[in-house]
């Protein structure tokens, strides 16, 4: 079986002379610490999904609203001009806090589609 043992053992120097810093944290710094533990929260832009959403027990719904409105915000509204169109025509149906949102069995759902869209 043949050896690689020399194949990660010299350091490591970049092609166009660029340096890493000394301290990395440098290049991103870790945000201060309030609490021991880590709290999630849900932005005003999630919360405007599930108060439009016809369903929002849906997940391909959420979804859909969630892409047609960056759809819209890009500005083009070409490649997924459907979901823009979606977001286009949706309101306001209901109120929706943080808690409702991060406690609803349809959110791990929702996130799961947003990724498959993307990949």
């Amino acid at each position: 079986m043949p050896s690689h043992a020399g194949l990660f053992s010299g350091a490591w120097a970049p092609r166009n002379g660029a340096t890493l810093p000394e301290d990395l944290s440098v290049l991103a710094p870790l945000p201060e610490r309030t609490t021991s533990s880590y709290a999630p929260r849900v932005d005003e832009r999630l919360l405007d999904i599930y108060a439009r959403a016809d369903d929002p027990s849906n997940p391909y719904q959420l979804r859909d609203l969630w892409l047609g409105r960056v759809e819209c915000e890009i500005g083009t509204g070409e490649i997924r001009e459907d979901l823009a169109r979606l977001w286009l025509r949706s309101r306001v149906r209901r109120t929706v806090d943080g808690d409702a949102v991060l406690s609803a069995r349809v959110t791990a759902r929702f996130v799961k589609e947003l990724f498959n869209a993307f990949f």
